[in-house]
């Protein structure tokens, strides 16, 4: 929904109302989030000071041969992925008439896949491995990634998109209910929280290397790049 909304402002009134709606959006975040109130939980475990619980949860989390595997493979896989999302408006550029409302339906249809995923995913896990979903996930989302980087128009691009939104949340769905499962009450959070710096980080590394790479290669022989690079560091 919010790329077809941004997409309508941008055509109607201009780009800077599209900040101006997310600005307000995220005010009401705020205050709702402000105005949430939790039931206190009591603790049976010791207090921790700040940075011995910081240490702690980077100890256990080095220490976790499970905890390891999993924040590899998500920086790998948005590494991988990420080129997508950091040069689609180039990739929107390039095709006829290529605009807004073009980078809107390739942003939407990557929306559509994901949503759709969403009420099929407890399925999946029903018929095939978690190993095996991540695996045929990320080589699907490098297929339909070079796919829509080589797509001649919007059309041909439309289904790929869709396929990498699938994907996409297929596979960091399954790693983050596995980094969940792997940590226990007392140090999930703070687990968590480096599998989100880990997620965050590869993200920022991938869309600077990719980035670099089409200035030299073109658009969409970095998706192909991106992709073989991806696919190599998994099955290594």
């Amino acid at each position: 929904v919010g790329p077809v909304v941004a997409g309508a402002l941008i055509a109607g009134l201009g780009t800077g109302y599209v900040f101006l709606l997310n600005a307000v959006l995220s005010l009401a975040a705020g205050f709702v989030i402000m105005r949430w109130r939790l039931e206190p939980k009591a603790s049976v475990l010791p207090g921790e000071r700040f940075f011995g619980a910081m240490r702690v949860g980077f100890q256990y989390v080095a220490q976790s041969r499970q905890m390891r595997a999993v924040l590899l493979r998500i920086a790998i896989f948005f590494l991988q992925s990420t080129a997508l999302l950091a040069l689609l408006p180039l990739v929107a550029r390039r095709m006829h008439d290529g605009g807004a409302w073009v980078y809107t339906l390739l942003l939407a249809s990557l929306g559509f896949g994901a949503i759709t995923t969403a009420f099929l995913l407890p399925r999946l896990r029903v018929l095939i491995t978690r190993d095996r979903l991540l695996r045929d996930g990320t080589l699907l989302q490098a297929l339909a990634m070079v796919a829509a980087g080589f797509a001649p128009n919007l059309w041909a691009a439309t289904p790929a998109m869709i396929v990498a939104g699938a994907t996409w949340l297929a596979v960091v769905n399954t790693l983050t209910v596995a980094s969940q499962l792997a940590l226990p009450d007392w140090v999930r959070a703070r687990g968590m929280s480096l599998y989100m710096m880990t997620m965050m980080a590869a993200t920022s590394a991938s869309a600077a290397l990719w980035g670099q790479v089409a200035s030299i290669i073109d658009v969409p022989w970095a998706f192909f790049a991106a992709a073989v690079t991806g696919i190599t560091l998994w099955l290594l």
